[in-house]
């Protein structure tokens, strides 16, 4: 039985349809990055209690790993490497695309919502709304948690990859303790960190020498040619060729990372996740306070290095309550300077002597 998709508009009337529920599957379909994938994932849970299954898609199959074994959604594989190159960008294009398919969810019917299209109306101003992330609570349910609550971002890799990856690993790593590079991001190149690999291999100098024998480096950068730090120099290798290249196999080495150097991307919103891990975070455009929602408390807090002083405005709390600002910052240690090899490797220096 090849099941009819009927799409949501994507329209604030539209949201609160999917958030509402209804009898029948729900597919939340994502032409965004892996980052916005793991930002929507609060989302989860209250939609599971409203619908009898949600099924979860990405434009891109490799991130839909991340949840490949959640409880909450059920992983669909029905995108493709680049799903920009099917057209995927609306909830009637999937819709169709999945009618093509003659995809059987085993109903004759499924709902198709694409989430994070428009802007809901709380600013930026609101502590419900100050995150990107947030934002789509507040698009579905028209609010979410205040400041003081962090909406948990919910993973659940598939765990296929973990032996492997942790092999490789174990071959490489012995002595040495990980240290994972993101430097460049798909939706901005302004955010990168430089413009080559050479920005990476300059930091990795530098801590070799001030730290002589102790780590290795794994770049996240991916994507072969010119992008790639591999081979440059001997404790160093690029992600590509090495390990799987999807959202669970990522999750699985970072975990085994002591410190992950990351732009805004979705490495960053993976990292977030794993409570033990060290972030160093770097934003040359983008305000921090707006692209991630650290899942850590003051213990671990995420350290961010800001490029200028307005990327770290703080005007955005005034009118809050002293509990909800103090429980933002308390997530955060920043610095506002100029972002090169010598002040990432600083950063990260710092981070690796604390006790």
């Amino acid at each position: 039985m090849n099941t009819k998709f009927i799409s949501i508009p994507a329209t604030p009337d539209g949201a609160r349809r999917a958030a509402d529920g209804g009898d029948i599957p729900l597919v939340v379909v994502s032409r965004h990055g892996l980052g916005d994938n793991v930002f929507f994932s609060p989302c989860f849970e209250p939609l599971s209690t409203r619908w009898p299954c949600v099924y979860f898609t990405s434009a891109v199959n490799a991130y839909t790993t991340i949840f490949h074994e959640s409880n909450l959604a059920r992983a669909l594989y029905a995108g493709s490497v680049n799903g920009a190159k099917l057209g995927l960008s609306t909830p009637e294009v999937f819709a169709a695309h999945f009618e093509r398919l003659q995809l059987d969810l085993g109903s004759a019917a499924a709902f198709v919502y694409h989430f994070g299209l428009f802007d809901p109306k709380l600013s930026y101003r609101h502590e419900s709304a100050f995150v990107k992330g947030r934002r789509n609570q507040v698009e579905l349910f028209g609010d979410g948690p205040g400041a003081c609550q962090t909406p948990r971002y919910h993973v659940a890799p598939d765990s296929a990859s973990r032996a492997y990856v942790g092999a490789q690993l174990d071959r490489w790593l012995p002595g040495r303790e990980l240290i994972c590079i993101a430097r460049y991001g798909h939706t901005g190149p302004g955010k990168n960190f430089g413009n080559s690999y050479q920005e990476t291999l300059e930091v990795i100098r530098l801590l070799n020498a001030r730290h002589p024998e102790r780590f290795r480096f794994l770049s996240l950068d991916y994507v072969p040619g010119v992008h790639a730090a591999d081979g440059r120099e001997t404790n160093v290798r690029s992600l590509y060729g090495f390990l799987p290249c999807d959202a669970a196999s990522l999750h699985h080495l970072l975990c085994r990372a002591r410190v992950l150097v990351t732009v805004p991307s979705g490495p960053m919103l993976i990292g977030a996740t794993i409570p033990r891990l060290k972030m160093i975070t770097l934003w040359k455009t983008m305000k921090p306070f707006h692209y991630l929602d650290p899942q850590f408390d003051s213990s671990n807090p995420v350290r961010a290095l800001v490029a200028r002083t307005d990327l770290s405005d703080t005007s955005f709390m005034n009118g809050w309550p002293p509990a909800s600002r103090d429980a933002v910052l308390s997530r955060w240690r920043l610095r506002v300077g100029q972002i090169d090899a010598g002040s990432v490797s600083d950063e990260v220096s710092a981070t690796v002597e604390e006790v």
